[in-house]
């Protein structure tokens, strides 16, 4: 059975996710190398960082968790414990290397095979969106914490399950790619 999401996970997604775009806009601001895990997959020590920050913490608060993210080899251990977050250090790496400011830190967490909390961060704007499971979804701007008055909270919206693997939203850098809706 999927608890709600506590206010601790939504504290430490929003510190975490905080954090790491903090990180990313460090290297952003100065010369950065750019390295290639494959074809038209880039690296770069701002998706390092970000996702040295977030693992770090997301171990150190949930230890028994399971954690996946995109720059480290998977572990199909960590993909059968009932409670999984999925993390995305820097979302549009392409994003950042061409310097057009579209790129977010992303964390999610499944339980039971649902989603159950979000977090996107888009560090050039500092703002957050965050969505729990059939709870809410709301935008957290400027240095603002929390789901808290001063926060720009949408009107009630209900999140639920995505019944299919497609993407809803891509990269600009990966819209061309075969296979990504867009």
């Amino acid at each position: 059975m999927m608890h709600p999401a506590s206010r601790e996970e939504e504290r430490v997604v929003l510190d975490l996710a905080r954090r790491a775009g903090k990180a990313i806009l460090e290297v952003y601001a100065s010369p950065f190398k750019v390295r290639f895990k494959g074809p038209d997959d880039p690296v770069t020590d701002a998706d390092l960082r970000a996702q040295d920050i977030i693992i770090d913490g997301l171990g150190r608060e949930f230890p028994h968790d399971g954690i996946i993210s995109e720059e480290r080899p998977v572990s199909e251990e960590a993909g059968r414990k009932p409670r999984v977050w999925y993390v995305d250090p820097l979302d549009g790496t392409g994003e950042f290397v061409a310097r057009s400011g579209e790129f977010s830190v992303i964390i999610g967490l499944v339980e039971g095979g649902l989603p159950k909390l979000g977090a996107i961060c888009r560090p050039t704007e500092d703002m957050l969106y965050v969505g729990i499971l059939d709870q809410a979804a709301w935008i957290v701007k400027k240095g603002v914490t929390g789901n808290e008055p001063g926060c720009l909270q949408t009107h009630r919206l209900i999140l639920c399950a995505w019944p299919s693997h497609d993407p809803i939203v891509t990269p600009r850098s990966t819209r061309s790619r075969p296979g990504w809706v867009t």
